[in-house]
């Protein structure tokens, strides 16, 4: 039976805490990484952040420990598979989000909130998947613009592993398309974030924060 979509954010959750109790093990050299690659403006200051916009940055870090951080010739997600710690039934989860995870740009085509269905469209790829993401569905506004979020492949259907979703009101043909981004030596979703994040980011005024 197809685990759904709540059950991948359970099994998640579940690879969070782990890492929670044994983030000694990386956490200062991962965060020495991020304040170079992505310089968060509201860290660069003399005053500190809200608690609001503390949570934001920490999700998003959080969300680059989990799934792009190389550590062990893998990631956190993709270490956790291999651990006798987790069930077994969450090792295969977390095998199949290891293997298909994604994090790009979409359209947005279409959403059914009774079903928590939407499509999406990359961007760069053209590429159309069939999302289950009761949080997207529930985004009319978003058909406008461009979406961007982790999808991955579990049990039979693309869902979203991941808790960054970030709304774009400029349209992508009114975007700048030089894909300094795309080409990024960090890796996409890096350089999305400095781009949203950063002291200089070239989105700051059009993508919208969690």
């Amino acid at each position: 039976m197809a685990i759904g979509a709540t059950g991948v954010e359970n099994v998640m959750e579940e690879v969070a805490h782990f890492w929670q109790l044994r983030k000694f093990q990386f956490i200062e050299e991962a965060t020495d990484f991020w304040m170079d690659a992505v310089a968060p403006k509201e860290c660069l200051v003399d005053e500190d952040p809200d608690l609001r916009t503390a949570l934001t940055l920490n999700q998003f870090f959080t969300e680059w420990l989990l799934f792009e951080m190389p550590y062990q010739e893998s990631t956190l997600v993709g270490i956790t598979a291999l651990r006798d710690e987790i069930s077994a039934e969450s090792r295969d989860v977390l095998k199949q989000i290891a293997e298909t995870q994604r994090f790009s740009s979409f359209k947005m085509q279409w959403l059914n909130p009774d079903t928590s269905m939407v499509q999406l469209r990359d961007v760069y790829s053209g590429k159309c998947y069939i999302v289950e993401s009761a949080h997207l569905a529930d985004k009319a506004g978003w058909l406008e613009g461009t979406v961007s979020c982790r999808i991955a492949y579990v049990d039979g259907g693309w869902c979203c592993p991941g808790e960054v979703f970030l709304h774009d009101t400029v349209e992508w043909d009114e975007v700048d398309q030089s894909n300094y981004v795309s080409t990024d030596s960090y890796g996409y979703y890096v350089g999305l974030c400095r781009e949203v994040l950063g002291i200089n980011g070239k989105y700051q005024k059009s993508c919208r924060l969690p």
